[in-house]
């Protein structure tokens, strides 16, 4: 997930505004990249805490889990996944 404006060429889905809120993120726009992943041992240096200082904010709506899973998956078919390790 990130707050940067997904270039055109990035298969990103926006994480809408209630949601975001549900989740005690900012109002600010976000996106979840589907072409983009990192790999890293869990919890990674850069996860920040919640203001309840946990790492795990909650849980997402069924429909937008379901939007993503099969976003990655059209991605992972495609070959177009940029997996980096951290």
């Amino acid at each position: 997930m990130t707050t940067k404006r997904p270039r055109g060429e990035n298969s990103a889905i926006e994480v809408p505004l209630g949601v975001r809120r549900n989740l005690g993120l900012s109002d600010a726009s976000c996106w979840i990249i589907l072409d983009e992943a990192n790999e890293f041992v869990w919890p990674g240096y850069d996860l920040e805490p919640n203001s309840k200082g946990e790492i795990v904010y909650g849980l997402l709506p069924r429909r937008l889990y379901e939007r993503i899973r099969v976003g990655l998956l059209e991605t992972l078919r495609a070959r177009r996944l940029k997996l980096t390790r951290r």
